[in-house]
């Protein structure tokens, strides 16, 4: 029996690191072909690479889950909420993201760390005169990583440690580290919170579902009100 714990445990954390090595490795696609000698990719062009990339990481999360783990990607089934639910936890949740935001953003100013870099300022130009490739990316982004960070990483870190806590801070110290590729430590701090918010909401209702809406919602709004 204790065997048996032993090697499902073993087979999430492989799980835990390929899916973060898949994802991370995403995100600097361009950069790897690039080192290797493939040039003349524009932004436009290596958005659209690496979010293709994405959605590929994910099916092999998901043959690597029905194989080896033998389990489903979502381990935790939503508790029974109503329509109400959905209304007043959107709404919730976009209030306290952008209430932590602004909070971030105050103290942030005092030490100069919230100047958007240049790689980000080039994202929103491209972002607010591309619509199509907008959504695309802020879709991707919403399903891949609520279903990664939240969806994925919380149960099975709860597994793990036998703690409700840990998993939380974890996925959300992950969430903002991944989004290094922006150049910008306030984007990364800022996203790190917004990582523990929506994690502490998945943790209490297991509700994938509204997570990735407020995801989707908090990016778009995000584009167009970045200075």
């Amino acid at each position: 029996m204790a065997q048996s714990v032993q090697i499902k445990q073993t087979r999430i954390l492989w799980g835990i690191f390929l899916a973060i090595c898949l994802f991370a490795g995403t995100l600097f696609s361009i950069n790897i072909l690039k080192f290797s000698g493939i040039t003349g990719i524009s932004e436009s062009s290596s958005l659209i690479i690496s979010r293709l990339l994405q959605w590929l990481c994910l099916f092999i999360l998901f043959a690597y889950i029905r194989n080896i783990e033998h389990q489903k990607l979502l381990l935790w089934r939503p508790k029974k909420t109503s329509i109400i639910f959905y209304i007043v936890s959107f709404f919730l949740l976009i209030i306290s993201i952008f209430a932590v935001i602004i909070i971030l953003k105050k103290i942030e100013s005092l030490y100069g760390l919230n100047e958007n870099s240049e790689r980000l300022k080039t994202l929103l130009d491209i972002f607010r005169n591309n619509t199509p490739l907008l959504i695309f990316t802020v879709f991707t982004a919403a399903v891949i990583e609520e279903l990664l960070f939240r969806g994925y990483l919380i149960p099975r870190l709860q597994l793990l440690f036998k703690n409700a806590y840990v998993p939380i801070i974890i996925s959300s110290i992950l969430f903002g580290l991944v989004h290094v590729g922006f150049h910008n430590i306030s984007q990364m701090i800022n996203t790190g919170f917004i990582g523990l918010i929506l994690a502490i909401h998945f943790s209490k209702y297991r509700n994938i579902y509204i997570l990735i809406v407020v995801h989707f919602a908090i990016d778009i709004i995000g584009v167009y009100t970045a200075p």
